[in-house]
């Protein structure tokens, strides 16, 4: 008795399981492209792709991690500055989330 409810427990539990990860895959968050190049003096759009997770965007930040020489960065938008190559980050605030993106400045 207690080892076929030991067994019924555990295929419940399975099935369980596999429908709460067939609903919701691997969560993922990236900028989308997820690089770009711009000429100085061009501005472009980025946007945000998330799947699998509830994103709040006023708890979206952006920053330029590398090459603040070379973009400006105004919300969602992209301008060369100079000639070089920069890196953006993305992260939801109180969350592990980050994206990044690769800009390349031409001229």
């Amino acid at each position: 008795m207690k080892k076929s409810l030991a067994i019924t427990l555990a295929i419940a539990a399975a099935a369980i399981l596999s429908v709460c990860t067939s609903c919701k895959g691997k969560p993922d968050f990236y900028f989308n492209p997820s690089e770009m190049t711009v000429k100085v003096g061009e501005t472009k759009s980025f946007e945000i792709s998330a799947e699998n997770i509830d994103v709040d965007h006023d708890k979206l930040k952006y920053n330029i991690a590398e090459g603040d020489d070379y973009i400006d960065l105004k919300g969602t938008t992209v301008t060369g500055v100079q000639v070089g190559d920069a890196k953006l980050v993305a992260v939801i605030e109180g969350t592990s989330y980050t994206a990044t993106c690769k800009i390349h400045v031409t001229k």
